[in-house]
């Protein structure tokens, strides 16, 4: 009887050591990344022009855009990993009271980025090309792929289903009248699920808060928030495969001597193929 109960411990003990991995996020060469993200944002605030005639006590403002991005490698050179990058907003809308508002004409063409992967995994940009696209949108697109890389970073030790691991990151806030780009920094707490068919399951938890005198901003403004998310991680691929996220900030806004209260709640999806050229 002893010898079968020895032999299924020693089981769980071989199946809880193959589910210690250390990840790590990681372009391949002669890959394909495919991203679709669909991005949700509802701002519910006072009305500075309140005052006014017929003017509402309060602002609604909903945004939704839908955008697909995709990274292509190339073979590895000298260390270097040549990389493509293209962006196409494929559906943008505009609501503020329940009336739509124009958001201009989409390009015709994606919005393209040109740069080189080292094996470290740093990301240089070479150039930006696409139609009618100024500083504002290359600043942007840089960005962006910036976020793809460096959204998660992984710690150096393995992890088991259980575990969590922690991380800051920044989030600019395109608030009008307000320089510095309005930062806000989120702390973000993982826990991995599950693993299973090489496929790691994440959940994650944020906190958001910015401190007027710490932005230094011309116009000071409070923002304290928090909200949850999950994403799947494939492990042979060393990249996420979908990822989830809700965000809920409150704002205190003072402008001329006047206080303007808000929320904002962001609600994203990505979902990601990955292919190899």
């Amino acid at each position: 009887m002893k010898k079968p109960i020895i032999f299924l411990l020693l089981l769980l003990v071989v199946a809880q050591l193959r589910a210690q991995v250390v990840f790590k996020f990681a372009y391949q060469p002669k890959t394909a990344y495919t991203i679709n993200k669909d991005v949700k944002m509802n701002m519910t605030a006072d009305n500075p022009a309140a005052s006014a005639p017929g003017a509402a006590p309060t602002m609604n403002m909903v945004m939704s855009t839908n955008t697909t991005s995709v990274i292509t490698t190339g073979e590895v050179q000298s260390d270097l990993i040549p990389i493509k990058f293209t962006m196409k907003a494929n559906q943008v809308s505009v609501n503020v009271n329940g009336q739509a508002m124009p958001t201009g004409d989409m390009p015709a063409e994606p919005m393209r980025l040109y740069g080189k992967y080292t094996i470290a995994g740093k990301l240089t940009v070479d150039s930006v090309a696409g139609e009618k696209l100024d500083d504002n949108l290359k600043a942007l697109m840089v960005k962006t792929i910036e976020a793809v890389q460096n959204g998660v970073t992984f710690p150096d030790r393995a992890l088991s289903p259980g575990d969590t691991f922690t991380q800051e990151v920044p989030l600019a806030l395109p608030f009008p009248g307000l320089s510095g780009g309005n930062e806000v920094h989120i702390k973000v707490t993982y826990k991995l699920l599950n693993i299973v068919n090489n496929i790691a399951v994440f959940d994650y938890t944020q906190v958001a808060e910015s401190s007027p005198d710490a932005q230094g901003h011309s116009v000071p403004m409070a923002i304290t928030g928090k909200g949850d998310g999950s994403f799947e991680f494939d492990i042979t691929n060393h990249f996420f495969t979908s990822m989830t996220s809700n965000l809920t900030m409150t704002f205190v806004n003072t402008m001329g001597g006047v206080n303007m209260k808000g929320t904002v709640t962001t609600q994203s999806v990505d979902k990601v193929v990955i292919a190899k050229n």
